[in-house]
């Protein structure tokens, strides 16, 4: 035990006979239980170091002790085992009094998998003492009602950090791209998982709707774009041609041309209904991050490494203008809604407005500090969406070119930007595993679409929220690969501290704290994951 103020070692609570995986001090402060993968619990007083007694689990030929929980009343001790049961301890008589097991998926609407094999690792109860929530490396995370114990609740998705997102025309879907290969595709009004969309062997970097919101393309670092059908979520084509990663697709206005950019420095055109290869357009010297079709179908742009942004004939392929006045490469592009403005985003932190007859700079917006990755003009033109590898998303006034609003929240780099049809909204994907929903006038997301991912990965965010009766309404554990979805969360404010030892792999020692309606909660974790 450690003093906080100045580092120094004020007790070594010695007994246990093997590593020492879990600790959490109880409700109170003064006692300290410990689970080890001797099998064996111990409450230590943390005053005089005495370990007070030892609960000795029944289960050391099945699985030993991964992670133990106080209830918040101080009278219970939760442990998980490797075997993939929960414990629950009665501390006064050091009797087990109920056996939590893994049972058949139930039909609850967010109990979607199949139950797999792996250790709890980590555990918690609601602030009332009624549920506990239990993690585990099979992807999981279980909520138990302590009353009933026979059905557990799984919350279980499987998607990955967002590189792309695109609203559907109609308003009522968006389409998301990850790191794992797959495309997601959402309810706008619900928030819940529609589709997923398997083919891709690579990342996909870009995904675009048809005009009619029936079809979707997606770009992908295995070199190819596909054409999907939205309705039965099957592959129609796969737009091989490219011999480098395809970073950006679109359709024309009109729907009948698909136009990428690809890391092999060129442009190409495709048959949207044939799949055929049309057009190759060379010029870049460097990767093709970003294409961009003119609403009236006249003009393609292209934002390339070489920071240059090139305009093309649609209809013959000829480089019409050359743009240059970026200094770092160029990420995004994309033409106001009459056709008569680009605006482009880069390296260089800025988004430069540009006249498309005259090729001339009109404005240089400031206020990204890194690298702006995503933009969107607004149906009406008025405004200007911008997303960075800052954490942020920027509205600006697309005439005057004063920065509007800032949106903040996200954990990590917001690499795709988009708005609404009808204008009201702005959607925003992260590298945090984060899909948020924003309306222009308010600062905070009013819906945010999580998810797990690969546990590989570790990610810096805990957030969990409980309404005042202690029923679970949001948990995300992303270093546990497990998460459930949840709508309106206007009324809370989240602030969760983070402790991690990424080199030896052990994380541990969370503490989160919320106001709900103005009334402040708090729930401690204190487990470690091996």
């Amino acid at each position: 035990m450690w003093d906080v103020k100045n580092g120094e070692s004020l007790r070594v609570f010695q007994g246990h006979e093997e590593a020492v995986t879990s600790i959490m001090f109880s409700p109170d402060g003064h006692s300290i239980v410990s689970g080890s993968s001797d099998n064996t619990l111990r409450l230590w007083d943390v005053k005089s170091g005495e370990n007070r007694k030892i609960l000795k689990s029944p289960r050391e030929q099945a699985g030993w002790i991964s992670s133990v929980a106080y209830s918040p009343n101080g009278r219970f001790i939760a442990s998980g085992h490797s075997d993939n049961a929960v414990l629950l301890w009665d501390i006064q008589s050091g009797e087990i009094f109920k056996s939590l097991q893994w049972h058949e998926p139930t039909n609850l609407d967010f109990s979607i998998m199949e139950y797999g094999l792996g250790s709890v690792s980590a555990m918690a109860y609601s602030p009332n003492g009624n549920f506990i929530i239990s993690a585990s490396d099979d992807h999981t995370i279980r909520l138990w009602d302590l009353k009933n114990t026979e059905t557990p609740s799984t919350l279980q998705e499987s998607v990955e950090p967002i590189w792309a997102v695109s609203y559907s025309p109609d308003g009522q879907s968006i389409a998301s791209g990850s790191n794992w290969y797959n495309l997601q595709l959402w309810d706008v009004k619900s928030g819940k998982n529609l589709k997923t969309l398997q083919g891709h062997s690579g990342d996909i970097w870009s995904v675009s709707y048809s005009p009619d919101s029936k079809s979707i393309v997606s770009g992908s670092e295995d070199n190819t774009a596909r054409l999907w059908d939205v309705k039965t979520g099957k592959n129609l084509k796969i737009l091989q041609g490219h011999e480098a990663r395809v970073n950006s697709v679109v359709y024309s206005p009109d729907g009948d041309i698909i136009v990428s950019g690809s890391a092999d420095n060129t442009v190409r055109f495709w048959s949207a209904k044939s799949g055929e290869s049309l057009k190759v357009l060379y010029g870049h010297e460097a990767s093709v991050n970003s294409v961009a079709y003119s609403p009236d179908g006249l003009l393609i742009a292209s934002g390339s490494d070489d920071q240059l942004i090139r305009l093309w004939s649609a209809q013959s392929g000829e480089v019409l203008k050359v743009l240059q006045g970026h200094s770092d490469r160029i990420r995004t592009v994309t033409f106001s809604s009459d056709s008569r403005l680009i605006v482009s985003g880069s390296g260089d932190k800025t988004v430069r407005l540009w006249d498309v007859q005259s090729g001339e700079n009109l404005k240089v917006l400031h206020g990204h500090e890194a690298m702006v990755t995503s933009l969107a003009y607004s149906p009406d033109g008025y405004f200007i969406a911008s997303s960075a590898a800052d954490n942020t998303v920027r509205v600006w006034d697309a005439q005057s070119g004063k920065n509007l609003r800032i949106f903040r929240g996200h954990l990590g780099g917001i690499w795709s930007v988009a708005y609404s049809p009808d204008g009201q909204y702005v959607v925003s994907g992260s590298t945090d595993k984060m899909i948020r929903l924003w309306k222009p006038d308010n600062p905070s997301p009013i819906l945010r679409f999580l998810y797990d991912f690969d546990p590989i990965e570790v990610a810096d965010a805990l957030e969990f929220l409980w309404d005042l009766r202690g029923l679970l309404l949001l948990v995300t554990l992303y270093w546990l690969s497990a998460a459930l979805g949840v709508v309106d969360i206007d009324s809370a404010d989240v602030d969760a501290d983070f402790d991690a030892d990424a080199d030896s792999g052990v994380f541990a020692g969370w503490l989160s704290r919320f106001k709900l309606d103005g009334i402040p909660l708090t729930i401690t974790l204190s487990f470690i994951v091996l």
